[in-house]
């Protein structure tokens, strides 16, 4: 995988959502997000296997042990026979909250770390959405650099990206 190219690639999707009422709720940027994602992902080689940006309905906690389902995920679908095990060609999980509180990001944060580590998402993204703050939490990371925060936010008509990760911090 090469994660500065997607990096790069979900940037340019966060900077590209600038009609205010995205920001109204998590669901409007949601939706506006996916579609920003899905249109570079298909312009863009990153992974094998034609990947899918997805909801995220099936993760279930008797399958894969997990408490939550993740707002996103891309993926490669396992049944089109690319891969030999079902964790190989899971790539991200994606969870967005509105306004999130350092609390309420902490256990975005630590949901992302667990899920990367039980089904081998090769990064964990969480986004801030209307927000200044990323929130990345001091904490023991199973999933180490895997993880990266986001804070959004429109101002002045114009969209303002806080990033961040356990070894950098850049606005």
């Amino acid at each position: 995988m090469n994660q500065n190219a997607f990096l790069q690639l979900l940037r340019n999707a966060l900077q590209a959502i600038q009609e205010p009422d995205c920001y109204s709720t998590e669901r409007e940027y949601q939706e506006e997000f996916l579609t920003q994602m899905r249109a570079r992902l298909d312009d863009d080689l990153i992974w094998p296997g034609a990947p899918a940006v997805e909801e995220e309905y099936q993760e279930s906690a008797v399958v894969h042990g997990l408490e939550f389902r993740p707002d996103l995920i891309i993926h490669s679908h396992f049944e089109r026979g690319l891969f030999e095990h079902r964790r190989q060609g899971d790539y991200v999980v994606i969870e967005l909250k509105r306004h999130a509180s350092k609390q309420a990001a902490e256990t975005a944060y630590a949901q992302l770390d667990r899920i990367c580590s039980l089904l081998d998402y090769a990064m964990g993204i969480f986004i801030n959405v209307d927000s200044d703050q990323v929130f990345f939490p001091e904490f023991s990371s199973r999933a180490g650099d895997r993880l990266h925060g986001f804070a959004v936010e429109l101002r002045g008509g114009r969209v303002h990206l806080l990033e961040s990760h356990p070894y950098q911090s850049r606005y």
